[in-house]
């Protein structure tokens, strides 16, 4: 015998409602999800809380500054490291290897 669920069960959002997430997009936040969990474990509990927008769904919860922060830490703090052949750019040995193959 099954048993009976009392209550209403919240409507699923269908394509075209604005809170409509497609599989896919439903799998990556699993998986966000779960690293950033997995990653709370290893650093024992320091850094996002559970609290945290991105954790809760929300789309501006991109835009946090501890996120900022994590995107110019990945891409190399920032430093360009082309700056220093500006004043001199045939110097710079991109363009040296290239002369030395035409």
């Amino acid at each position: 015998m099954k048993k009976k669920r009392n209550g209403k069960r919240k409507a699923i959002p269908q394509k075209g409602d604005p809170d409509y997430l497609s599989p896919t997009q439903l799998r990556n936040r699993r998986k966000r999800r779960a690293k950033q969990q997995k990653n709370r474990e290893k650093d024992g509990g320091i850094g996002p809380t559970s609290n945290d927008s991105a954790a809760d769904g929300n789309e501006s919860g991109k835009t946090s500054e501890g996120n900022k922060k994590n995107s110019e830490n990945d891409r190399g703090g920032g430093k360009d490291p082309s700056m220093k052949y500006i004043s001199d750019p045939a110097s710079a040995p991109t363009v040296r290897a290239a002369r030395a193959f035409f």
